[in-house]
């Protein structure tokens, strides 16, 4: 019997310690969120315990699909006005989707810490003098987007990482795919 009593009080204390934080208990889990324009995409992903991390991507349908690497001139629009543009080489995705960049956190994004203002991603891409920038208007991603107009899955793995976890994406590379 004291056997017993012991145990159920060490299983009390035990959960007690697991819930001691009063996080929600999907406070590690990651939000991808996609926005495709055209062939274009741009994922944004974040958790309470990671910083955010970004992805551009462009389709294999897009008319550059037939190259090994192609470019990406991002040029992001600040709430101050401000913008950046900064040209990013990117390879092909492992899957044949078309070309995926790494993860990048803000500053891989922007070239800038002052990410966190963003209003707008505008994407023109090329290889050598083809480009495909939706005929000169490139591919606008308004930061609203990623709350309306976005593809959006939540893995519920617990993760402390700060780099995006499997199921994100692959998530992000089946929105590759459509």
């Amino acid at each position: 019997m004291k056997k017993l009593i012991v145990m159920a009080a060490l299983m009390f204390v035990t959960a007690g310690i697991g819930n001691a934080s009063n996080y929600a208990p999907d406070y590690t889990w990651q939000t991808a969120r996609v926005v495709a324009k055209g062939p274009a995409i741009v994922a944004r992903v974040k958790s309470n315990v990671m910083s955010e991390k970004f992805v551009i991507g462009y389709k294999k349908s897009g008319i550059l699909a037939g190259h090994d690497v192609i470019n990406a001139v991002v040029r992001v629009v600040y709430n101050d006005n401000r913008i950046t543009e900064s040209v990013i080489s990117i390879g092909k995705e492992w899957n044949g989707t078309g070309f995926m960049t790494h993860s990048m956190n803000g500053y891989g994004l922007t070239g800038t810490y002052y990410y966190e203002k963003i209003i707008r991603i505008e994407l023109a891409f090329f290889v050598g003098e083809q480009w495909d920038s939706n005929y000169g208007n490139n591919y606008v991603v308004n930061f609203e987007d990623f709350y309306g107009n976005a593809a959006v899955f939540t893995s519920n793995n617990d993760s402390y990482s700060n780099e995006i976890d499997g199921y994100c994406w692959n998530f992000i590379v089946d929105q590759m795919r459509k």
